[in-house]
């Protein structure tokens, strides 16, 4: 009926049809290039396959064919089940709605994909062996209940994300998603107009095939030209927000601790989630020479205190995660060398006792101890009443990482000393915590 290159027209497809119908089979239903027919009970019609052997291998080409597709399928579904497990115990995944779906989706998925191929090998199997025997095609009686209800799951877990994507795009403009939305639209409608108006056009084979490679390559080269503008437009991306509405965000911007620094660089992320209907991120920079300043803000309003809970504790099991990764490199150099100064220590919590005892070590368990110590030191509790808060923690040694939580809202802040008395009072005021 349909190919890459063909098309039947409408006028077609009713003749098809009718000419069908003067035979006794009567339309059903279409899934891509299968077209499903039947006929009344007890109705006398032409017999479509006369020969078992025949039908068989029409749809065991059908059935090997979605064989290799539920493989490569089911492969995909793994590694993306595997990196979605991986994520439940972070930050990102309490905060990022598109992670809390996957939970329901790529598990249904994996199941539901697996249980379709099962199926198909037996029936494969028994009609291969019925049809040696000269025996009829076994065809399933089965309600099939299992498979409606997982594809019902599917199918709505899809429309939410779906609406999800849009409502960052178009509600919290996260222009970020428009990675994601341009260029699946572009493809969409490109393939649409290609389907509509090049594969029903009355010309040679060739002709198509030269026309399928160039909207192909259009579809690929708009596709990838928008990617590459966005990756290169970061700010672009994610939101400029030198006009941000002090009442609706509350974040730290540099200006606020230097007057000197009359307006920085600001950008903005919004995000939500099923646990966090209400997050962002802020990144509020200023270069100097060569050096960057910078102060990050992530916000998060969770769904109730306890997730609020949670999260706080979630910023501190990651912090602790990350010293040893973060600053493992710079450590193992120092033991390497055999030498280091408290300046080079001291952010990272160790002392120039602490080395000078464990550098006659070998490096293994010296940087495992080294570490210990690290996580020991650099998390630890802050002054919750003189933030005005129900819980405050610092994540680093030298106290520029600190997380505060204030009933189902938490604060992340990066990027200034959270310890002296000057920075909280601008922090509190600026976050409305007084």
């Amino acid at each position: 009926m349909e190919t890459t290159f063909t098309k039947k027209s409408k006028e077609e497809l009713k003749e098809f049809e009718s000419v069908c119908e003067s035979v006794g089979w009567n339309y059903c239903a279409t899934s891509y290039n299968l077209h499903i027919y039947f006929r009344k009970k007890g109705s006398e019609s032409l017999e479509i396959h006369t020969d078992m052997e025949e039908e068989f291998s029409i749809l065991k080409s059908i059935g090997k064919r979605q064989v290799i597709t539920y493989f490569f399928l089911s492969v995909s579904l793994v590694i993306l089940c595997w990196f979605n497990v991986g994520r439940m115990g972070s930050v990102y995944f309490m905060k990022n709605g598109f992670s809390q779906l996957g939970v329901i989706i790529l598990p249904v998925g994996l199941i539901l994909t697996i249980m379709d191929w099962i199926h198909l090998e037996r029936f494969l199997d028994k009609n291969e062996d019925n049809v040696e025997l000269g025996k009829a095609i076994e065809y399933s009686d089965s309600k099939f209940y299992i498979h409606r209800i997982s594809f019902i799951i599917v199918s709505i877990v899809v429309l939410l994300l779906v609406i999800h994507t849009f409502y960052l795009f178009i509600y919290l403009k996260n222009k970020i998603m428009a990675v994601v939305l341009i260029p699946l639209s572009m493809g969409l409608i490109i393939g649409g107009l290609y389907r509509k108006f090049v594969k029903p056009i009355r010309a040679a084979t060739i002709y198509k095939v030269i026309l399928f490679g160039i909207t192909m390559f259009v579809a690929i080269w708009l596709q990838n030209s928008i990617r590459i503008f966005e990756l290169f437009n970061i700010e672009s991306s994610m939101g400029n927000n030198h006009d941000l509405n002090g009442d609706e965000y509350r974040i730290l911007l540099i200006e606020d601790f230097d007057e000197d620094i009359s307006s920085s660089e600001d950008t903005m992320m919004n995000d939500a989630s099923i646990l966090v209907p209400r997050s962002y991120e802020h990144f509020s920079t200023n270069q100097v020479g060569d050096e960057i300043e910078y102060i990050e803000t992530a916000y998060s309003r969770a769904l109730t205190e306890n997730i609020a809970i949670k999260l706080f504790n979630r910023y501190i099991s990651e912090a602790r995660k990350n010293i040893g990764n973060r600053l493992y490199p710079y450590l193992s150099d120092y033991y390497e060398r055999g030498y280091a100064t408290e300046e080079d220590l001291y952010p990272m919590g160790l002392t120039m006792d602490d080395f000078d005892e464990l550098k006659g070590r070998d490096i293994k368990p010296a940087m495992e101890e080294s570490i210990k110590r690290m996580k020991r030191r650099s998390t630890f509790e802050g002054d919750n009443v003189l933030w005005d808060v129900d819980e405050a923690y610092f994540l680093r040694y030298d106290r520029t990482e600190i997380v505060l939580r204030k009933g189902k809202e938490v604060f992340f802040l990066s990027g200034k000393d959270f310890s002296d008395n000057e920075n909280i009072k601008i922090s509190k005021k600026k976050l409305k915590l007084n």
